[in-house]
């Protein structure tokens, strides 16, 4: 069986180094998890390393780094109308091209009185 071995402390290391250099330049990065279905190890070596911000495109996978991460993560993925209600529930912000979906996402936002970006 094909197993993947992960060095936890080099990946923190890496992740220190590239938020070191992105804050010479006044940037902020967005930490993508994808493909790890926020496996702990993984995910606490991104908090761990200092990342303040998680960016995520399945509202499941949200709803288990709610548990995890302090933060609400970004939705990565372009969300559809009728997910409105689950974008506002388990992510700070969107990523959104279509009037109707920001519409529906202000709609949904306003109606249990949470701020999303």
């Amino acid at each position: 069986m094909a197993q993947l071995i992960v060095d936890t402390n080099k990946l923190v290391h890496n992740i220190r180094y590239i938020l070191d250099y992105s804050d010479r330049f006044q940037l902020e990065l967005v930490a993508v998890l994808k493909g790890v279905n926020t496996f702990p190890g993984i995910l606490n070596a991104f908090i761990n390393a200092g990342v303040r911000q998680i960016g995520v495109s399945k509202i499941e996978t949200a709803k288990k780094m709610v548990e995890q991460f302090a933060k609400k993560p970004i939705c990565l993925s372009l969300p559809a109308p009728s997910s409105a209600a689950g974008i506002i529930r388990y992510f700070c912000a969107s990523l959104n091209s279509e009037l109707q979906t920001i519409s529906a996402l202000g709609d949904a936002a306003r109606k249990e009185s949470i701020v999303h970006d």
